[in-house]
């Protein structure tokens, strides 16, 4: 490779080898192709599973939070018990992993395996600004 490398900035002459392209011009050719030109398939990072597929697939959601996958999972169409049993089933699960489960909108859920692969930030509202947003400085008044 060097050589031919060097013969092309013209400091050496080009020998007249070409044993190397004959033999990526066979299987390994086309082989080595398929590695470059294909994206490489692996698994998710986060699976979405809503309603009631999220009940009858609770153990393919163990699987995937053993294997560090994150769930969203979306109980907003399930009736509140069986929704109840799955979001209490999830949590153990979680727990056993040392994950993290955080409500991201009413009856939406992301549950985390690991508690590194989420950071929450959340901001501290006093109580008696939100009762009375004009003594604390919030209003314009025009």
């Amino acid at each position: 490779m060097w050589e031919k490398f060097l013969a092309f900035l013209g400091l050496i002459e080009e020998e007249d080898d070409y044993e190397d392209e004959e033999e990526l011009h066979g299987n390994e050719w086309e082989e080595r192709k398929k590695r470059v030109f294909q994206p490489a398939i692996g698994k998710p990072a986060v699976i979405l599973v809503r309603g009631q597929s999220a009940i009858d697939r609770k153990d393919d959601l163990l699987e995937a939070l053993r294997m560090g996958q994150m769930i969203i999972l979306d109980l907003r169409p399930v009736d509140l018990e069986p929704g109840q049993g799955l979001l209490d089933f999830v949590c153990g699960a979680v727990y056993s992993t040392q994950g993290k489960v955080v409500r991201v909108a009413p009856g939406v859920f992301l549950a985390t395996p690991h508690s590194r692969l989420l950071e929450t930030w959340e901001s501290q509202v006093n109580p008696e600004e939100a009762d009375h947003p004009e003594e604390a400085g919030e209003v314009d008044e025009a």
